[in-house]
């Protein structure tokens, strides 16, 4: 009897706990509800009107104008830099290369080059000083010459030319002439010139012409015949022509 008692017991005591259980389910739920109220009261508070405005506001113009803006080939080009970036192997082989670049050659390239700009800028200077002496030597006979394409335009009789105060205007220029051209190949600059050759100034005319790619060319007159004697008359000129290069 006593131990139907117990079971009686142990039953109801776990109907109470079900209900107790229970209940406290009932009050989370409450408090749930509560809490969703609360949410309730938020959205009810968030201004629609200024969310409205705010969407209004946006430019969709703008915005097109600025992706019509990005430069598509700029950004495939930017791509592949990058592309070209990975396609370096190893960097510290570069590093390697740029010091074994020898300084000490690159000095003497330098050097060198600026040597040969010496050389060019020398033989610029001679090459104006000869082109100056050759018009100066044909203007002391009188000529009014300034360039080298005047004095081809020019005829010269050989009997004015061996005058002797012509062949000594001419000679006067064999110093300065050797200041700027190689004597050793130049007869009419020879220290001993004066007593081999009879017509020196035309000589030291005609080289430097010659030096200078301009041929006093020897051509023959004639004027007929002398009437008494029956003699040839004939006059001697130059011409001067240019040599081709």
């Amino acid at each position: 009897m006593e131990n139907l008692k117990n079971t009686e017991l142990i039953q109801l005591n776990n109907i109470v706990n079900e209900i107790d259980q229970e209940i406290d389910n009932i009050d989370k739920d409450i408090e749930n509800i509560d809490n969703i109220d609360n949410i309730d009261n938020e959205i009810e508070n968030i201004n629609i009107d200024n969310i409205d405005n705010e969407i209004e506001n946006i430019n969709i113009d703008n915005i097109d104008k600025d992706i019509e803006n990005i430069n598509i080939d700029n950004i495939d080009k930017d791509i592949e830099n990058i592309d070209n970036i990975d396609n370096i192997d190893n960097i510290d082989n570069i590093d390697n290369e740029i010091e074994n670049i020898n300084i000490d050659n690159i000095d003497k390239d330098i050097e060198k080059l600026a040597d040969d700009i010496i050389k060019i800028k020398d033989r610029q200077e001679r090459k104006l000083k000869q082109v100056d002496l050759i018009i100066r030597m044909v203007q002391s006979l009188n000529f009014n010459v300034k360039s080298i394409d005047d004095i081809t335009k020019l005829t010269l009789d050989r009997d004015f030319l061996k005058d002797k105060k012509n062949q000594e205007k001419l000679i006067a220029f064999i110093p300065e002439l050797r200041t700027c051209y190689n004597s050793a190949y130049l007869t009419c600059l020879h220290t001993n010139a004066e007593k081999k050759q009879k017509t020196l100034g035309i000589n030291v005319l005609r080289q430097i012409l010659k030096c200078n790619y301009l041929k006093m060319t020897p051509k023959v007159i004639s004027h007929g015949y002398d009437k008494t004697s029956g003699k040839k008359l004939v006059s001697r000129i130059y011409l001067i022509q240019k040599l081709l290069y």
